[in-house]
């Protein structure tokens, strides 16, 4: 019995304890436990429930307005709910309810209608839906000080859905736009103008209101100040720890003294700046505002942490430690490198934080070889702070510098976690990177080439005593002895990096071997004569030739008997007045979608799943997180593959094509605009004199029309496209055309090539 019940307790510390993460190992967060239906259901069926609550004795154009608003607003956070970046259940949306409960004590009407989610984003910002929806990001909770900072902000939001803020501003700025009422006759600057100023009266509306919510809470107001000084600086990381060059150095690999700066910038003061087109007022005049409101109370008693103070740190860590992977999804390479820097100064076994910097060292070479460097690396002189140092040393650096410092660290990553695919992978790639765009024979040195001392103290001494009109009666040796000396300076300073690999290359024959055997490559391919370059360019052309002619031909002829789709898109627009989309027949035409890709698979006998949230149950949280791993990880590949960098997530990858049965997941969709008719004068100009009545009549009531098509299938052993088929054409989603285009989308996935092919 006593037994059961230790074993009650440890289960049931478990299940509360769900923050629990190793950060020596640590794994990305994940949604957990049931779907919400707020993931689950369509963005129309949640559009029909709120347009019930539109109260019919409105004036008809405010019942339109509100209409128009409730089914975009439904459709764009939909959007964002489904794009695999929003969390449910996971520790940091747990921990975020908590807080929210603590505040609903004194408005408990509002308990069960209010949902907090976070955020996969390293944007500082928070913000409310007005169905009820509050979304905090990821990169807001990593530069907060206390569990307070992080109620008075929800208090903020809960403001904004309080009092029906966000339809509030999207109604005043349909009157502004219309010119309706007080803003008739206004100019375009007037209604800009006009439109901000209201969205900053809101803005300053939830900040009073938020912290008249706030004060009815246990919490203290001693550290809310800050809240405003996180936002003002919300540009810089989430600390500021001095950058050590040695972190990249070994014993024979030092950077010249120039690589880094004498003093860094300092950040920039807390000032007044111009918030006159902004919509929000700016940070400066909202934090004297709160500070004047503090001063009026006074001290009040209160905690910083009423929820837990250790959960807070915890929660906090957990989001930092995203942000090491969110940045260098968005291509933000060096930050990626100085958040996990300053994170390993806590954990310097995190294998987690060492591969996160192979990936954004490795992906910074391909750029910089590719002549891209300036598209991913923020110039030093525009960053603030110690992480300015890291920027001035990438800059400094050649590309050959970059390239033998990337492999130098990813190398000794690599044999500190043997086994790791990625890790194998990225290393082979920068040493073929190196021979390729940098080989120079005899230029990395094998050896250090060292003086001896004896050598040295003798020739110091001997130079001491030399006059210096018997200079020219140096011996032979005595000259080789300074040359020598020379040749070391030289390399300690201007050409550093030509002693990146000495130690590798006696200590590791892996290395050795593999580095050599690429330089001998490239230096076959710099031997070749130009007959023979020749010959090999026009036998590879010829071979592209007679691919792309195949492909043409018969199609790709994967042979392909199972696929997983990935989320189809279908999406319509009317670019008549705007970027309009037709919300509803947009979600209309993709459930069509759906049933026609899976009707041409099924004639074609093609194993065929269509992996989608709305497609879900709510016990289906698994499925939900590989669309929302898939989500993410096909937006950064796409960016990737333009610069030859390989897929690094090999693992997840794996166990995804072992799980569904198949190595190809593709993804599908449609675009159609309407356009306005562009030639609708010219052609009535033109019938004056030439053209045909009824040609005219027709040229003018035709709708103009432009769709497009795509589908783009992954071989997910190695990250690259394995078929991609972009079509269009000038008609609606006419069913005929995009029937036609799914199945030779799938026909080519299904077929398999003849060997006579």
């Amino acid at each position: 019995m006593i037994r059961l019940f230790i074993l009650f307790v440890a289960l049931l510390a478990w299940a509360l304890d769900n923050t629990a993460q190793d950060f020596d190992d640590y794994q990305l967060l994940k949604s957990q436990g049931t779907i919400p239906s707020d993931f689950l259901l369509l963005s129309t069926e949640k559009f029909e429930v709120e347009k019930k609550e539109i109260s019919k004795d409105e004036k008809r154009a405010t019942r339109k307005s509100k209409e128009e608003f409730l089914l975009g607003s439904n459709y764009m956070v939909d959007r964002l709910l489904t794009s695999g970046r929003v969390l449910f259940n996971d520790p940091v949306s747990e921990y975020l309810n908590q807080i929210l409960d603590k505040i609903l004590e004194s408005h408990p009407e509002h308990k069960g209608k209010i949902r907090v989610y976070a955020v996969k984003s390293s944007s500082v910002n928070a913000f409310a839906t007005n169905n009820g929806i509050i979304l905090v990001n990821l990169g807001l909770i990593a530069q907060l000080e206390t569990e307070a900072q992080l109620a008075y902000i929800l208090s903020h939001e809960l403001i904004h859905y309080f009092n029906n803020h966000v339809m509030n501003v999207y109604l005043e700025n349909e009157q502004i736009d219309r010119g309706k009422g007080s803003y008739q006759g206004s100019s375009l600057s007037e209604k800009i103008i006009s439109s901000s100023n209201y969205s900053k009266e809101i803005e300053s509306e939830a900040d009073i209101e938020g912290f008249e919510l706030f004060q009815k809470t246990q919490y203290s107001i001693e550290s809310l100040g800050g809240v405003f000084d996180v936002l003002h600086y919300a540009y810089l990381p989430f600390d500021d720890i001095e950058f050590d060059k040695s972190f990249f150095e070994t014993k024979h690999l030092v950077f010249p003294e120039d690589y880094l700066l004498e003093e860094v910038s300092p950040f920039s003061p807390f000032e007044e700046e111009d918030d006159s087109r902004s919509s929000h007022p700016s940070t400066y005049k909202r934090k004297l505002l709160l500070e004047k409101k503090l001063s009026d109370i006074g001290i009040k008693d209160g905690s910083n942490y009423i929820v837990s103070e250790e959960r807070f740190e915890i929660i906090r860590k957990i989001s930092r430690y995203e942000l090491s992977n969110l940045y260098f999804n968005n291509e933000e390479y060096e930050l990626a490198i100085y958040n996990s820097y300053m994170l390993l100064k806590n954990n310097p076994e995190s294998k987690y934080l060492k591969k996160n910097i192979c990936k954004a060292l490795y992906s910074l070479v391909k750029y910089s070889n590719n002549n891209d460097f300036y598209q991913v690396h923020t110039r030093y002189k525009k960053t603030e702070g110690s992480s300015q140092q890291l920027y001035h040393l990438f800059e400094k650096m050649s590309r050959r510098d970059r390239n033998a410092t990337a492999l130098r660290y990813v190398w000794e990553v690599k044999n500190e976690y043997p086994g790791d695919e990625d890790l194998e992978r990225i290393a082979n790639d920068l040493i073929t990177e190196l021979a390729e765009n940098h080989y120079e024979e005899g230029f990395f040195l094998e050896r250090y080439p060292e003086v001896k001392a004896s050598e040295l103290e003798q020739n110091e001494k001997d130079e001491l005593q030399l006059p210096v009109e018997e200079e020219k009666e140096l011996s032979k040796y005595d000259k080789i002895r300074a040359q020598r000396k020379e040749d070391i300076a030289q390399i300690e300073n201007s050409e550093f990096i030509r002693l990146a690999f000495v130690d590798l290359f006696e200590d590791d024959y892996d290395f050795k071997t593999s580095l050599n055997d690429a330089f001998a490559k490239a230096k076959e391919k710099v031997n070749l004569d130009n007959e023979t370059r020749y010959r090999n360019r026009e036998r590879k052309e010829r071979q592209e030739e007679k691919e792309y002619r195949n492909r043409i031909k018969h199609g790709y002829q994967l042979g392909v008997d199972k696929t997983v789709v990935m989320s189809p898109f279908f999406m319509k627009l009317d670019l008549r007045k705007g970027e309009k989309v037709n919300y509803e027949q947009s979600e209309t035409a993709l459930l069509r979608f759906y049933d026609k890709i899976k009707w041409t698979a099924n004639s074609l006998d093609l194993d065929l799943d269509i992996l989608t949230i709305s497609g879900l149950d709510s016990v289906q949280t698994e499925r939900f997180n590989d669309i929302a791993f898939l989500s993410n990880w096909v937006d950064t590949r796409f960016s990737q593959i333009d610069q030859g960098i390989i897929n690094m997530e090999s693992n997840k990858l794996n166990e995804l094509k072992e799980k569904y049965g198949t190595k190809y997941f593709c993804w599908t969709g449609v675009m159609n605009f309407r356009k306005s008719n562009s030639s609708q004068m010219y052609n009535l100009c033109l019938s004056l004199f030439m053209l045909p009545v009824p040609y005219v009549i027709y040229s003018m009531v035709k709708p103009n029309y432009k769709t497009y098509y795509y589908y783009i299938a992954f071989d997910m052993e190695t990250g690259e496209p394995a078929m991609t088929i972009f079509n269009q054409f000038p008609q609606g989603d006419a069913q005929d055309y995009i029937n036609t285009n799914i199945y030779d989308s799938l026909y080519q996935l299904k077929t398999k090539r003849r060997k006579e092919d």
